[in-house]
């Protein structure tokens, strides 16, 4: 008898409904449901170990600072801190190649401290 899991997998791959990455993934997904189903993943170690990462402070600190990376770049945030922080630069500092590094290196680095106050973590 044919588990519905594998069949959607097989559905989700013969016939995609998303693009085809999306297809792909979703097709991977459901055949992993299916195994964890099927009590082929998972019988050396129960869901509970395999989740422990997701309960430290930092795997979610760093997934957060993913997301906002990905949204800073998507809304052209990132462009804009770009273009302000090389448009500012002296001339001098063009020319300097210690200098050109220097530059954006400081100024990200006093604009960090200067958001520092939203993120309520950092005040602790």
């Amino acid at each position: 008898m044919v588990h519905a899991d594998v069949l959607a997998a097989g559905v989700a791959l013969v016939v995609p409904p998303l693009a085809p990455d999306a297809a792909r993934m979703l097709g991977i997904t459901a055949f992993c449901a299916a195994l964890i189903g099927i009590r082929l993943i998972g019988v050396s170690f129960s869901a509970e170990l395999a989740l422990t990462g997701f309960r430290s402070p930092a795997t979610w600190l760093v997934v957060v600072g993913l997301l906002i990376g990905a949204a800073a770049g998507k809304s052209g945030l990132a462009r804009l801190v770009k273009r302000l922080t090389l448009d500012r630069m002296s001339e001098q500092a063009v020319g300097d190649a210690v200098a050109a590094y220097r530059y954006p290196l400081v100024t990200l680095a006093v604009g960090s401290v200067a958001l520092a106050v939203l993120i309520p973590s950092s005040l602790m």
